[in-house]
């Protein structure tokens, strides 16, 4: 249960890029795992949201950044 929980957050988080910056779901996912990587972005597994550590991390150019820095 508590792994779904991570999940749905993790897709939550995905399908806000994809709405918000119009990116595609392979993008969406890259910046995940950067933001994962960074420590930017917390995944709450207890409730199942996401939280980034600014909100300043909401923006097109860090997005399009991270997508680029992804290896």
């Amino acid at each position: 249960m508590i792994e779904q929980r991570r999940l749905n957050a993790e897709n939550s988080f995905i399908d806000s890029v994809i709405e918000q910056f119009k990116k595609n779901r392979s993008d969406a996912v890259k910046v995940l795992n950067v933001f994962k990587m960074h420590k930017i972005i917390k995944i709450d597994s207890i409730t199942g949201q996401f939280s980034l550590k600014h909100g300043a991390f909401w923006d097109l150019n860090v997005i399009k950044n991270a997508i680029l820095q992804h290896i």
